[in-house]
């Protein structure tokens, strides 16, 4: 019996880090441009979880350089491949250019609002500049 519950407690601990959940979203920068890309979301609690409000302190962005692929990963987080993300990319000259504010106002940013997936997101492919050219 004791070599029975040996095994089994072998096998648990074996698993534990199939069993573990975590998610991840990656981008494809296909510019010619390094860019600042941003997924939306909020923490609650320890759980990071999807936002769909809009954007007002400036986030922690994540650099992806040009024709490179990058992302980050969050656990635990309620976002899974399927759930909707405002998704957001910045140029780094035009951060260094106006304040935040100003690029909130005048919205001097890429967004594109898509289900979460497996495979990297294009850019600038699958997103829209939100202000003017």
């Amino acid at each position: 019996m004791k070599a029975l519950v040996f095994i089994t407690c072998l096998f648990c601990i074996s698993c534990e880090g199939i069993l573990d959940y975590d998610w991840g979203q990656e981008f494809l920068n296909n510019s010619d441009q390094d860019y600042l890309f941003y997924l939306h979301y909020y923490d609650s609690g320890k759980i990071s979880c999807p936002a769909y409000d809009q954007l007002s302190t400036k986030p922690y962005l994540h650099l992806i350089k040009s024709k490179e692929c990058g992302g980050w990963s969050m656990s635990p987080t309620t976002f899974e491949y399927g759930t909707l993300g405002h998704m957001y990319a910045f140029s780094p000259d035009t951060l260094a250019r106006y304040s935040w504010e100003e690029v909130l106002a005048n919205k001097k940013y890429w967004f594109t609002a898509r289900p979460c997936q497996l495979e990297p997101i294009q850019f600038p492919e699958e997103f829209e500049y939100m202000g003017d050219m």
